[in-house]
């Protein structure tokens, strides 16, 4: 139905489908095969609509954001981050750790595509700064003696300065900060 060029999880190409029940479905990062004439004719009986079915020109969104018409649509220079815009909070620390509201609650099996989509959808860099090589070589060497649980007086060092701190949790590594960076436009 439409291809995004470069607009899709790791700069590939988003492609809208129609799948067979009618739905509307974004694919990113996936390979696909041409049908043969002889393969369509088979594949055509089972779809609910054909391409004639949506009109001249029609117009796409997704999740009823982003409408484009075209079938082959360029990438946008100016394009605007799909989502909401992430912007900086009052840094309220417990025990030395903060989590921003807008950061999804993932926990440590959250596949690190489902991260870095996130990211990109939102137009931010990634970057972690380990507590290990940003703190206080005395302040490190009690926390891993374990004789500290409060990470406070380490702040972490910004990547730029319009770095957004969007948390400071504990890993096995020890603490850690992440930051998210503008991309601009």
């Amino acid at each position: 139905m439409q291809i995004r060029k470069g607009r899709g999880a790791f700069g590939s190409n988003q492609v809208l489908l129609r799948h067979f029940d009618g739905e509307l479905v974004n694919h990113e990062n996936e390979f696909f095969f041409y049908l043969s004439d002889y393969e369509t004719s088979i594949a055509k009986p089972f779809f609910k609509k054909s391409p004639s079915d949506e009109g001249d020109n029609p117009i796409y969104t997704i999740n009823e954001r982003e409408p484009e018409a075209g079938y082959l649509v360029d990438t946008v220079e100016n394009m605007q981050c799909m989502y909401k815009e992430i912007k900086p909070v009052e840094i309220v620390r417990e025990k030395g750790f903060f989590y921003h509201p807008n950061l999804p609650d993932w926990r440590e099996s959250t596949p690190t595509d489902v991260i870095n989509k996130w990211f990109q959808e939102h137009c931010l860099d990634r970057h972690v700064v380990m507590m290990d090589g940003d703190a206080d070589k005395m302040f490190v060497d009690s926390w891993f003696e374990g004789d500290l649980d409060d990470c406070s007086p380490w702040n972490p060092t910004p990547p730029d300065e319009d770095a957004i701190l969007l948390a400071i949790y504990d890993t096995e590594d020890g603490p850690c900060a992440w930051f998210g960076v503008p991309i601009p436009f």
